[in-house]
């Protein structure tokens, strides 16, 4: 369970971008610690420890044993290991890139499971879409389409093409104006990971922190259309930030947790 619980904490993990008071980036600012108070297992404490060289993450240590290693060429994230509660190394994610935009994301799972490998194809400067090579029948499409605006993933929408049928899942996104804490690691911005469904998710891409997201689907099946979904969810809520606008408190709706934040300064 406490492992679930750190793959789908990372899901929500955004980058943040915005200024000081004097109108000047600070990039000097990191988080230390992230806490997790978990009201469903009696206020237990889940914690996450960030360890860097400069702005560059070296690792992300959880509580419960689970460790993210991360290794740099220039200033691009390119591989990233992941030990499980035992050490033991559990998948290896490499990173390539192309014009300083990620181009493919490779995850070898050293428990003998097939490579998973997914492709970056940029439309446009605000639009990429991901495909991976998980089976798919024959005469069947899949693929991810993620939009892109100041920073923030805005929306994703997934699609799934067969004979006779077709469904388009969206999801639009909502933030505050305020710095989320890992802003300013080095690299977490050219990587996008939380809508490729295969954990661990290492990084995502995000300049706010997220509020809530409204989910729509819509499926066509023998030439008729319906919307069999349309939810507004809220994530994250009640938050505290320190003078120099990065929150220090808030409250997660998925794992129902009280989360604090220490950083270095």
């Amino acid at each position: 369970m406490k492992k679930l619980l750190f793959y789908s904490l990372f899901i929500v993990l955004l980058i943040s971008c915005s200024t000081s008071d004097d109108g000047e980036i600070d990039t000097s600012i990191l988080p230390t610690k992230i806490i997790h108070k978990l009201r469903f297992f009696n206020n237990s404490i889940f914690t996450r420890t960030y360890q860097y060289d400069g702005n560059k993450i070296k690792s992300i240590i959880s509580s419960s044993g689970d460790k993210l290693e991360y290794f740099y060429s220039g200033n691009l994230i390119t591989t990233v290991n992941y030990f499980d509660e035992k050490n033991s190394l559990n998948a290896t994610i490499k990173i390539d890139y192309e014009k300083n935009r990620i181009k493919t994301l490779t995850r070898k799972y050293h428990d003998g499971g097939s490579d998973l490998i997914f492709n970056y194809t940029w439309i446009n400067d605000n639009q990429v879409r991901i495909q991976n090579n998980r089976y798919l029948p024959p005469n069947t499409t899949a693929y991810t389409d993620v939009f892109l605006s100041n920073g923030n993933i805005t929306k994703t929408i997934r699609y799934f093409k067969s004979t006779g049928y077709e469904m388009e899942e969206s999801r639009s996104y909502t933030y505050d104006s305020n710095s989320f804490p890992l802003k300013n690691v080095e690299g977490f911005s050219k990587i996008i990971t939380s809508e490729l469904d295969a954990a661990p998710v290492i990084a995502d891409t995000q300049a706010n922190n997220l509020l809530k997201y409204t989910y729509k689907q819509i499926t066509t099946e023998n030439g008729q259309t319906q919307e069999t979904a349309n939810y507004t969810q809220e994530l994250n809520s009640n938050f505290s930030y320190n003078a120099n606008g990065f929150p220090t408190k808030y409250f997660n709706h998925n794992d129902e947790d009280d989360i604090l934040i220490e950083y270095n300064r």
